[in-house]
């Protein structure tokens, strides 16, 4: 697993943008409606463009313009954009990436699954749950996820001596664990999550949840927060955020307006195999790679 280099990052963020540019207009011309979230609204509002360390796109989508997305697949492929996520197919993905069809991205090695640039979309459901009917919930769909990512991993001794010199305990860890998971699992893992999704899509409620995120009780969120959207600058993009950014923010990171210690200011984004250029298939990247 490589981490991006900092001229390659610069390039990969250009390209990135422009990706985000055809998904605004996307949404625009079939009246879809998204909010940047996680560290693309932080990025947003604190730097009015990526946050300097950090290299992805992260939206939510309202779970009827989510799935209309979905049935839209047609149109973007018209576009040279793709879509993957579990909704769609058996790849790796647990909730929906667009991409750029005239890019190359394999992320992790050991998990062999191509697709482009990405940006991540994740759904938002209506939700009376309480606090802890809400991290019952959260918890059984980390679970599912997990089972499903593990029984697409494939590790080779080359890829575990490799982690052993990165000191990566924690991947070795799932590593181990996917062994347990057999391939054969994956289809039916994915039915079960998709039959989950679907007990999770309301027509209304005075809460939003996030099942997708990584922390846990702070996704459950206000509903009125996500009313309405406000245009910010991102780059050299306008963008929407949620009317109850502050909010949002506050509830994720806190004190979101101070800057987290120079050792915390790190990606956690990795491109085993990047191409800005063209689009490869797993076997052409492999062929490459000998």
């Amino acid at each position: 697993m490589e981490v991006i280099e900092q001229s390659t990052n610069e390039k990969y963020k250009i390209k990135l943008l422009e990706l985000f540019q055809k998904f605004i207009i996307f949404c625009e011309d079939y009246s879809l409606n998204y909010f940047c979230t996680g560290g693309t609204m932080l990025g947003a509002v604190r730097h009015h463009g990526f946050i300097p360390w950090d290299d992805d796109i992260d939206l939510f989508m309202m779970r009827k313009d989510y799935n209309r997305l979905i049935s839209l697949q047609d149109e973007l492929n018209k576009r040279g954009l793709g879509l993957e996520g579990v909704q769609c197919n058996n790849k790796y993905a647990v909730f929906l990436k667009i991409w750029d069809k005239n890019t190359t991205l394999w992320e992790i090695e050991e998990i062999p699954f191509v697709y482009g640039v990405y940006i991540d979309i994740f759904p938002l459901d209506y939700s009376d749950d309480t606090v802890s009917e809400f991290r019952e919930k959260y918890k059984k769909r980390r679970n599912l996820f997990l089972l499903y990512q593990l029984s697409q991993m494939k590790f080779s001794f080359h890829s575990l001596k490799n982690r052993l010199k990165q000191k990566d305990y924690k991947f070795i860890v799932k590593g181990l664990i996917s062994l347990f998971v057999p391939c054969q699992s994956r289809n039916i893992i994915r039915k079960l999550i998709l039959r989950d999704d679907a007990k999770k899509q309301k027509g209304n409620g005075q809460y939003l949840a996030s099942y997708y995120g990584d922390y846990w009780e702070r996704e459950y969120l206000k509903r009125e927060w996500f009313e309405d959207f406000i245009l910010v600058d991102f780059e050299n993009l306008k963008v929407k955020i949620p009317i109850g950014y502050d909010g949002y923010l506050s509830q994720i990171y806190h004190d979101y307006k101070k800057l987290p210690p120079k050792e915390k200011q790190i990606t956690h984004h990795y491109h085993f195999f990047l191409d800005l250029n063209r689009h490869l298939t797993l076997k052409e990247i492999k062929q490459l790679k000998r």
